[in-house]
């Protein structure tokens, strides 16, 4: 029998949590009711009951019942980490706590990665970890599987499935969803491909589990998706419910099939979502434009790669007194989407954009990247960082405005660098004397990075959809002469000058830090450059600086380096041991940008 609870174990785990004094709280049923906002008593009832049955919990009895941690139990709450020869241990987040083994006849249900509590029923030494089982699991890390089809023993008949995670150490009985009387199995499976579960849905699934229906193209030796129905309990296993058939083909759409389903990354929005965004329209009308600064008039030209959306716009016009007018666009997201938009909740699930090699799952759908994204001839709402820059390129001011942009030209980075690329012929036109003058600049612009700590490398391949520092915590150039290194420059300068606004003003943001590496995380790149005679050592042993990481930057970028073509090799190793940046609310060095502070604010698609 499963119960369904309209609160989790988890949340009422929580509620016993030590308090800042380290006590334990004492809660009454009915406070816990009100705390949970639990619609069921006889609910929570079950959960309190199991929890004092293992020893979890005190209960004093009256009218209306007490509970309390059981501080001399010998339970110990951890994460459940699995091998696939059926050695676990309950991982401890407690300092001084050790991690309990468990055996996998000892889980009672759990699975890897499950949060559980653990009894210790053998104490531990100095050579071995004490030893226990699973009493009870509080939160469930694997609501859905990536599974093999297997053919039952001969007795049973049927099809199984075999987690393709062999640390899941289960197997799982198996249901389809039958296509309803009037509909072809071509369109139950597309609609099985949407994944969203309906009541119909359900009905379908309970009478599938007892008629045995197995679709035509579920066949032993290929992979499904499946989400979990019911968990093991006791003798009974765990049933799952068969939401897509993938294949058993290798290549690389089977290969995003496999990722998108083990980490349950969306690869369609729903039929309500897309619905919605075709209503979708980027306009303005005299109300916007009167909040906003008008820069219709400005030659803009918008630069993308193939493929993605225009998010970023240059205007570039040499002003009077000699100084240049710098303006960075970046499309105006928020003033299309509305918070409660069903397009901008879909968005706020998916949280960004995933790059898989060749393909993307995108945060919004087709139609609401080509309505928010620069068009020529197509005017648009943006947030603008507009410089004032000296006659040599260097920065004298700068302001964020919310602006009115009409993008004259809009191009791609291969037809940029074709049309610089070409004869004289084309070099009379507007696009391509915005292009070299922005190229001109664009040095300018990284010297001054360097000039305040930062650098770059050459790496052999760019992570699609990143033009900053990407996944690498790097800033990769191919070649100076390249629209992609003016594309990146460009947004790097307009998210430093951005960060560095939120900062002085105080205002609230998600800061991009990337902290200086340990010395010895630099040891086996400088084993490597000792090897290749490259004399590349830490000014002081104890400390890596940012004068360490420019040093080596520019020796391995050297003419003799090129000449052995040894450059994209030694920049993957030093990339390597840079720390990953993260998001965080309070501003630091980024050290792979040179930067203090730093922030993302130029890809808001």
């Amino acid at each position: 029998m499963t119960i369904d609870m309209d609160f989790s174990v988890a949340q009422l785990f929580a509620q016993f949590a030590p308090t800042e004094d380290q006590t334990n709280p004492t809660y009454s049923r009915h406070e816990l009711e009100q705390l949970l906002e639990a619609a069921s008593s006889k609910q929570l009832g079950i959960a309190l009951d199991a929890l004092v049955r293992i020893g979890h919990l005190n209960r004093e009895d009256g009218d209306d019942p007490t509970y309390s941690v059981n501080s001399e139990s010998k339970l110990i709450e951890g994460q459940l980490r699995c091998s696939s020869k059926g050695f676990c241990f309950a991982i401890s987040n407690q300092s001084g706590v050790d991690d309990i083994y468990i055996h996998g006849s000892n889980l009672n249900g759990a699975w890897n990665g499950d949060r559980v509590i653990a009894k210790v029923v053998k104490d531990g030494n100095r050579r071995r970890s004490p030893e226990g089982h699973v009493a009870a699991v509080i939160e469930r890390a694997n609501p859905t599987v990536v599974a093999k089809l297997e053919e039952k023993d001969k007795a049973g008949g049927g099809l199984k499935g075999v987690p393709l995670d062999d640390r899941l150490l289960f197997e799982l009985d198996l249901k389809f969803l039958e296509p309803k009387p009037d509909e072809t199995p071509e369109t139950a499976e597309t609609d099985e491909q949407v994944g969203a579960v309906s009541e119909s849905d359900e009905t379908e699934s309970t009478s599938a589990k007892t008629n045995g229906f197995i679709p035509p193209e579920a066949e032993p030796g290929k992979f499904v998706y499946v989400e979990i129905e019911r968990y093991p309990l006791a003798q009974i296993p765990p049933l799952g419910l068969v939401r897509k058939v993938l294949g058993s083909e290798s290549g690389i759409s089977m290969d995003t099939d496999l990722v998108c389903c083990k980490y349950d990354l969306p690869q369609e929005f729903p039929p309500s979502v897309e619905a919605a965004s075709t209503k979708i329209k980027c306009k303005l009308n005299k109300t916007d434009l009167k909040k906003r600064q008008d820069c219709r008039e400005w030659y803009t030209l918008a630069l993308s790669p193939d493929g993605e959306p225009a998010q970023l716009a240059f205007s570039l016009d040499r002003q009077e007194d000699s100084t240049w007018r710098l303006g960075i666009h970046i499309t105006d997201v928020a003033q299309t989407l509305l918070a409660d938009h069903p397009v901008d909740a879909e968005a706020q699930e998916r949280v960004l954009a995933i790059h898989l090699n060749e393909s993307t799952l995108p945060m919004f759908p087709e139609r609401v990247l080509q309505q928010c994204s620069f068009a020529a001839g197509s005017d648009r709402p943006a947030i603008s960082v507009i410089f004032t820059l000296a006659p040599h390129g260097a920065v004298q001011s700068f302001s964020l405005s919310q602006t009115a942009v009409c993008c004259d030209t809009r191009l791609t980075l291969d037809q940029a660098q074709s049309l610089l690329d070409s004869s004289s012929e084309a070099s009379e036109s507007d696009v391509v004397r915005q292009l070299q003058h922005l190229m001109a600049l664009q040095e300018v612009f990284r010297e001054h990075r360097h000039d305040q700590g930062g650098w770059d490398l050459q790496l052999s391949k760019r992570v699609t959809g990143t033009w900053d520092e990407g996944n690498e915590s790097v800033l990769s150039i191919a070649s100076a002469e390249s629209v992609a290194t003016l594309l990146s420059e460009l947004q790097v300068l307009a998210n430093a000058t951005i960060a560095k606004h939120f900062k002085e003003l105080g205002v609230p943001a998600l800061f991009r830090v990337c902290p200086l590496p340990p010395p010895e995380a630099v040891q086996t790149f400088l084993r490597l450059a000792d090897n290749m005679n490259l004399d590349l050592v830490l000014a002081d042993e104890t400390t890596v600086t940012l004068a360490d990481l420019q040093k080596f930057a520019a020796r391995i970028s050297a003419p003799d380096i090129a000449e052995q073509k040894n450059i994209p090799h030694l920049a993957q190793q030093l990339s390597n041991f840079m720390p990953v940046a993260v998001e965080q609310r309070e501003p630091g060095l980024h050290c792979g940008l040179g930067y203090d502070p730093y922030c993302h604010a130029t890809a808001p698609l």
